[in-house]
């Protein structure tokens, strides 16, 4: 039997965040409840993952032919305790060249760090982690009574070049309002560029484009609607762009 303290996280310390969210997510009488609910679709990376259990395993071991075939009950009494205790499903099984693993999910909030040292104890199990999450982009992060909500824009996957904010204050009763946050900075466009080029060449241009409100559309004299353009001018031409964002 494994000790199952520390892993089961108790409801007074997730419910007030669920109800904060939900809170939020029922105000539709707020124009910046419709932004980030609606336009920005707003979520989160969880940081830490609490549900989703990553497992490098052997398949040498009978017991891991039963995950092979997505069959939940291993017949290891070992690992069908902790999947029951726990209540886990088992998620995906993936062959891949450097390995054999399985994702176990976990139906309610867990801690997952004890109990991939649980599953790592067991005979089969090379190794046992909570899922990583990388990158940037929106967020929603909540102190106390209020949850502010953000949207990154810019190379998120680097970490962001810009960020805009809605805060939100959520009452004991439920109720919702709109106390701050950022704006956009204005629309910047850098397109402007003089060329000489050989006759028959071509050349690329670029509409730079900065701040403003994501995502953006390009209108270019030719008809084009990229933000990169190939050209083959047969003489002197000027080229222009309209952008305009949401």
């Amino acid at each position: 039997m494994f000790p199952n303290s520390g892993i089961f996280i108790p409801e007074n310390n997730y419910l007030p965040i669920l109800n904060s969210l939900i809170a939020v997510y029922n105000a539709e009488n707020l124009p910046a409840r419709d932004l980030v609910v609606d336009t920005y679709k707003i979520h989160t990376s969880p940081r830490p993952e609490m549900q989703n259990l990553f497992i490098r395993v052997d398949t040498s071991y009978s017991w891991v032919k039963k995950w092979e075939n997505a069959e939940q009950i291993t017949g290891n009494p070992d690992i069908d305790s902790l999947m029951n205790m726990y209540d886990l499903e088992l998620k995906n099984y993936y062959d891949w060249s450097i390995g054999q693993y399985v994702v176990i999910r976990a139906k309610n909030p867990l801690n997952l760090i004890p109990l991939a040292g649980q599953f790592n104890s067991i005979a089969g199990i090379i190794n046992a982690n909570p899922s990583n999450w990388i990158g940037g982009g929106n967020d929603i992060e909540l102190y106390g009574n209020r949850i502010t909500y953000s949207h990154g824009f810019g190379d998120c996957p680097s970490g962001c070049l810009g960020r805009i904010y809605w805060i939100f204050e959520v009452y004991p009763d439920c109720s919702v309002s709109h106390v701050g946050g950022t704006s956009y900075p204005l629309l910047t466009v850098n397109a402007g560029k003089d060329t000489t080029i050989c006759y028959g060449s071509s050349v690329n241009l670029n509409a730079l484009v900065f701040n403003g409100t994501p995502p953006y559309y390009c209108i270019w004299n030719t008809g084009d609607f990229s933000p990169s353009i190939t050209v083959n001018p047969t003489n002197s031409i000027t080229y222009s762009v309209k952008v305009v964002d949401a």
